[in-house]
């Protein structure tokens, strides 16, 4: 599970933390549609408690 917070920036090829996020999530997903990033997450124990 993760709570941190970073922001990728793509010029310079570094990643900034920004901060933790209230509640920790796991299952991270990623896509690039039309020059923007989609992110989808699962938050919190929920995932890990149907496994």
């Amino acid at each position: 599970m993760l709570r941190n917070i970073n922001k990728y920036n793509p010029a310079t090829n570094t990643w900034t933390p920004l901060g933790n996020m209230p509640t920790p999530r796991v299952a991270f997903g990623a896509a690039k549609l039309n020059e923007k990033i989609y992110s989808v997450v699962k938050r919190g124990l929920e995932l890990l408690q149907k496994i």
